[in-house]
């Protein structure tokens, strides 16, 4: 006879019991492993950011009115600012002392206008340069995803447009169709791939063509600066440029997505406290399923210590059904837990694509469960043990484990 039968035909026969454990114990993991996988997921999306803003900056005009957002960043009235930049700190920027570790400099004009009826806010700007500064356009957000390029193709005339993801949903505007904007037409040259981020919401068009369609030829709202590699100091570089534009606000758009490694670090711990209470509560539902369990064999046991069974194989049978049951949960809680984190990341901005079904978190998932069933089926094993009073006799040999 082997003893792992004896505990699996428990489990059989307490179906409810048994059920009732796994119940318990599924939701549990099922937290854990969402909340880690989405902690992970934001950890590879700030990744990416620092790795994409890193070397960004902007500069814009300083103004105290009505606040626009733009790369990440919060720029103050940058499309109505009453002291705006000009063509002249586009070359000033060049100027700065390090200039030889500048990339590409890029002056940026936003104007919220009106297209197909719509408020749409379109961002004039170097599609050459835009394309070199920003290295993610063209691909989906995510490490865990290929790289996809863009609908259409790079714009190479005046009057073509690229539009963001969201807002070519919403205009329902291919690759192709034209669009009147602020009574101009034009035509969407390409359509980026979900960025995740308010580029999704942004019309992009050549910046001379938008300032005569918004007649104000040379107006300029902002710089974006590209250095050439991540080993430049950015600090030193915005300090630079801040004595060189006295009258410009300067930002290390990095300096913005790092602040957000705070928030990551919250979830962190709060996933490390619920993997905590996890595994009390767990290790609870265990002990008192299985003490229930052993209370209502008492003559089982008693029997199995008369035909010689010994105290170490009582507690294997009950630490046995409780493992097995626990692993069964731990599989069933990872897969749960996974498509949980799956559908929150779709709806959160930025880590859409970035969950990914993870072997070695599938192993820790289980390896919970197994510690919780261990931990919660040690108490009654010891007790059930303990059941009989009867003096242990040999070990038959056909007894196995």
């Amino acid at each position: 006879m082997k003893l792992r039968r004896i505990s699996f035909s428990s489990i059989r026969q307490r179906k409810a019991k048994s059920a009732l454990l796994v119940a318990g114990l599924v939701v549990g993991v099922t937290a854990v492993v969402a909340l880690v996988s989405l902690s992970l997921a934001m950890e590879r999306d700030l990744s990416r950011k620092l790795q994409d803003y890193g070397t960004s900056i902007i500069v814009s005009g300083k103004s105290d009115s009505l606040a626009l957002s733009y790369g990440g960043l919060s720029v103050a009235s940058a499309a109505f600012d009453v002291r705006p930049l000009s063509t002249k700190d586009v070359a000033r920027v060049r100027t700065i002392p390090d200039a030889d570790l500048l990339g590409v400099v890029s002056p940026v004009l936003l104007a919220p206008v009106k297209a197909e009826g719509q408020e749409v806010l379109v961002v004039g700007v170097n599609f050459p340069e835009q394309f070199r500064l920003k290295r993610w356009w063209g691909q989906t957000v995510g490490e865990v995803n290929q790289l996809v390029p863009f609908r259409g193709r790079k714009p190479t005339r005046p009057d073509e447009i690229v539009l963001g993801n969201l807002v070519a949903a919403k205009l329902q505007k291919p690759v192709g169709a034209p669009v009147v904007i602020a009574g101009r037409r034009f035509k969407v040259a390409a359509i980026l791939s979900e960025q995740g981020s308010q580029e999704d919401s942004l019309v992009f068009a050549d910046l001379a063509r938008l300032q005569q369609a918004t007649a104000r030829p040379g107006a300029i709202s902002l710089i974006e600066v590209g250095l050439k590699s991540q080993s430049v100091p950015v600090e030193k570089i915005v300090r630079e440029l801040g004595r060189t534009l006295p009258n410009g606000k300067v930002s290390a758009v990095g300096a913005v997505v790092a602040s957000n490694q705070n928030v990551v670090g919250v979830v962190g711990t709060f996933a490390a406290g619920l993997i905590a209470i996890v595994v009390v509560v767990g290790s609870l539902i265990v002990l008192t399923t299985m003490m229930a369990s052993v209370n209502e064999r008492t003559s089982e046991i008693g029997l199995f210590r008369a035909i010689g069974f010994r105290r170490l194989h009582i507690i294997w049978i009950v630490v046995a059904e409780a493992l097995v049951l626990s692993a069964v949960a731990g599989f069933i809680g990872f897969a749960l837990g996974t498509l949980a984190a799956l559908g929150v990341a779709a709806r959160l901005p930025g880590l859409a694509g970035t969950v990914a079904v993870d072997p070695l978190l599938g192993l820790l998932a289980v390896g919970l469960a197994l510690l919780i069933g261990l931990a919660g089926s040690s108490y009654p094993a010891w007790r059930a043990s303990l059941r009989s009073g009867l003096p242990a006799r040999p070990l038959r040999r056909g007894l196995r484990l």
